[in-house]
């Protein structure tokens, strides 16, 4: 095993270190070991991405680089925050947080996505509440 593999499976490298390091070392620790290591930082990086789902900081660094290629190329860009979004209540903060950064023609369905099965749930659940006065049991509910 490799100093890259030592020192990334202790947490002493980070994916972009451990990269670095791979591109300077490539030739010197063989083909074989070499897509062993690739495989390892690709399965890392894998995970990272399933880890930082939607976020409103992630989301509002994003509205704003939209709404810098916006301004910079008069081109409308969408926006649909991956995962993490399962309740009401959620998409209230997003939509808040497009308006404030885009404006209100950013709210619509060309341009602001939501696709999560969950949230249609949670919508529904809602929806009941607001019309019976309760919460559904899980037998009322269609996709429970």
């Amino acid at each position: 095993m490799c100093m890259i593999c030592v020192e990334f499976k202790k947490q002493i490298l980070t994916i972009n270190e451990a990269l670095d390091n791979l591109s300077e070392m490539s030739e010197s620790i063989g083909p074989e070991h070499l897509d062993e290591v690739n495989a390892m930082l690709s399965k890392a990086i894998e995970d990272e991405k399933e880890k930082t789902n939607a976020n409103l900081n992630n989301s509002l660094v994003m509205l704003r680089m939209i709404r810098e290629f916006y301004e910079h190329t008069g081109k409308k860009i969408g926006f649909k925050p991956a995962g993490g979004i399962s309740s009401a209540k959620n998409v209230l903060d997003y939509l808040i947080l497009m308006y404030e950064e885009l404006g209100s023609k950013w709210i619509n369905p060309k341009l602001f996505r939501i696709g999560a099965s969950s949230l249609l749930i949670d919508i529904e659940r809602q929806l009941y509440h607001y019309a019976l006065g309760r919460y559904a049991t899980n037998n009322k509910m269609a996709m429970s």
